[in-house]
């Protein structure tokens, strides 16, 4: 998320907190009933979590001084806010939210009670008013978080975890029609996916993403599935063509993708992955026929690229590499470990050589365990298979 973004989302949580905490001061004066730590839990699953610290904070400060600068007050939600806050990095289930509403009101419990013992006794009428206030707070702070995440994500057009889940589904409509129009082409982008999410979670980037961008990464080939090599049954259209009319035809399949996608309201890192999946590297293939066959001087490289652009996140560089692999890891006729390690660190090579990476933030370390993983991985899914021997019918008794 950009910091402008991120600005935005921290003063508008603020805003409808503060105007919350206004509203409850004429009905329970005391503001424990007041929700910072939804606040503060919103923050964190849209925002990420490096901010969270200073915005529970500021939330718990801004809220005691509606309630006449309660220092008590301004410990207890700013204890419930980080706690809530800390309990979420990453959502993958609702109940995520919930487990974070909880830890958010056993640690108010626990402020009250270090607040409480620095005053007066716990046994007095005012600390169980308090507990049982900070644990309405927290059942309140569950049914908010769930209840404002989907309109905060649509107002600030921000894609989390939960989204990507969603669209992980391959009941999903565009999935469907995938499988059926280019079936060969689904297969490749489910097996990309495994691939993917394998490769960004060992650099602790965000799995999830890489895979469900593969999922989609090659939907623009619906509409002319018989251009691609996967999809052909022994007739190859592009024989009949020129290579500079071939690669448009190839290349076209990206900007299509990503038409597809924005049509279907696909979560814009989905369309990222579709744009930048191939970068503004060079369709290999047609380029190397058309300089054979008319010579390099005749030849524009540039009318043999991928629109681009370059990828500009880890994820996307990853499904570069993965798609790449995933595609010519089938060429091989014996795969051996070195040899698919060969392969995946001949494409990572190539692909940094041209300076494809020089958008994202993945540094060297993290592409030599990129290559690791893939080559464990792709090693795990082209296992060998037992050949059962012939067997005579056996008559039945």
């Amino acid at each position: 998320m950009t910091t402008r973004k991120s600005f935005a989302l921290g003063v508008t949580l603020l805003t409808v907190l503060l105007i919350t905490a206004r509203v409850f001061l004429y009905f329970e004066p005391s503001g424990y009933l007041v929700p910072a730590a939804a606040a503060a839990i919103l923050f964190v699953i849209l925002g990420g979590p490096i901010r969270a610290s200073m915005f529970s904070l500021l939330a718990a400060v801004l809220v005691s001084d509606l309630f006449q600068y309660n220092w008590r007050l301004m410990l207890v939600l700013g204890a419930m806010a980080c706690a809530g806050g800390f309990a979420v990095s990453r959502v993958r289930r609702r109940g995520d939210m919930t487990a974070a509403a909880v830890a958010a009101t056993i640690a108010g419990l626990v402020a009250s009670v270090a607040v409480t013992l620095s005053m007066e006794s716990l046994f007095s009428e005012n600390f169980l008013r308090r507990g049982g206030l900070i644990i309405l707070n927290g059942g309140l702070c569950a049914i908010v978080v769930p209840g404002l995440l989907s309109p905060l994500e649509r107002l600030f057009r921000i894609t989390t975890d939960i989204t990507l889940l969603e669209y992980s589904d391959r009941n999903n409509p565009l999935l469907g029609q995938l499988a059926m129009r280019a079936p060969a082409t689904h297969a490749h982008s489910l097996m990309m996916g495994q691939l993917a999410e394998a490769a960004a979670d060992a650099i602790g980037a965000n799995g999830l993403l890489a895979r469900v961008c593969a999922y989609y990464h090659d939907i623009g080939k619906m509409s002319r599935s018989e251009l691609f090599v996967e999809n052909q049954n022994g007739v190859n259209i592009h024989d009949q063509l020129d290579p500079k009319e071939s690669a448009a035809l190839i290349r076209r399949h990206v900007l299509e993708g990503a038409s597809m996608a924005r049509r279907y309201r696909l979560p814009e890192p989905l369309v990222d992955g579709i744009l930048e999946h191939h970068g503004t590297t060079t369709i290999a293939y047609f380029y190397a026929k058309a300089l054979e066959r008319y010579g390099q001087d005749n030849v524009n490289p540039e009318e043999f690229r991928y629109p681009g652009p370059r990828p500009r996140r880890a994820e996307t560089a990853i499904l570069m590499i993965c798609d790449a692999v995933e595609s010519s890891v089938r060429t091989l006729d014996h795969p051996t470990p070195e040899s698919v390690r060969a392969l995946v660190r001949k494409f990572v090579d190539l692909r940094l050589s041209e300076g494809q990476f020089d958008d994202c933030d993945l540094t060297l370390k993290q592409l030599t365990a990129v290559v690791d993983v893939l080559t464990r991985t792709v090693m795990s899914m082209m296992h060998a298979r037992m050949k059962y021997p012939s067997l005579p019918p056996v008559a039945r008794s």
